[in-house]
């Protein structure tokens, strides 16, 4: 009996949470509002984003520097939403490391980045078993270049390894696509219904 799953993906929020132009302060179809308004969720969906939701617009430019909260909101619309999992994307180190913490506190959904260590809530991979049985293997992962991109002093403590490395540190009964074992990123999800079950790469957001 054929098994289906249906998943709802979103990323590179970048603070656009409200449907509107921000630069005319007109009404948009855009935002993550809109967004969520067409999500269907049921015992065999999951609702995931990539990462990059803490930064980028003139809204959470104003909860970091004047309400000195960029958290709070962010977490909170996530949370309507249902979201299952979400990844870390280079902008989300923008404001270090005790905000990412606090937002991921603030989370029903888990984040799963393999190749990130140093950051509490953060977990590498996930089984999850849907309502019809099927088991579904997830795993996030952030472009190393984040080490580049971000300052030493956001940076500090952590540690961000490469696609190759935290392919080869995965648990040995969960499989990743061959492009992702090679250290490659691959865009494609493999699902399956098998035991051991493989792992859709699903790739933080950066720009």
């Amino acid at each position: 009996m054929e098994k289906k799953l249906t998943i709802y993906y979103t990323s590179d929020i970048h603070g656009c949470f409200s449907p509107i132009d921000y630069a005319t302060g007109l009404p948009a179809d855009s935002g993550l509002a809109n967004c969520m308004a067409q999500f269907r969720k049921d015992g065999n969906t999951l609702v995931i984003d990539g990462g990059d939701t803490l930064q980028g617009s003139p809204l959470t430019y104003y909860l970091s520097h004047e309400a000195r909260d960029v958290t709070t909101l962010p977490a909170a619309l996530l949370n309507l939403g249902g979201y299952d999992f979400v990844t870390l994307g280079n902008h989300d180190f923008d404001y270090g490391k005790q905000t990412i913490e606090r937002y991921l506190a603030a989370l029903n959904a888990r984040c799963l980045c393999a190749n990130v260590e140093g950051i509490r809530g953060v977990e590498k991979t996930a089984v999850v078993t849907m309502e019809n049985g099927l088991r579904v293997g997830l795993t996030g992962m952030i472009t190393p270049f984040v080490t580049q991109f971000e300052s030493a002093e956001n940076m500090a403590g952590r540690l961000v390894r490469t696609f190759r490395v935290a392919a080869q540190n995965r648990p040995h009964h969960l499989h990743l696509p061959r492009r992702i074992r090679s250290g490659r990123q691959n865009k494609r999800n493999s699902l399956t219904d098998q035991r051991e079950p493989r792992l859709p790469y699903l790739p933080g957001a950066w720009v």
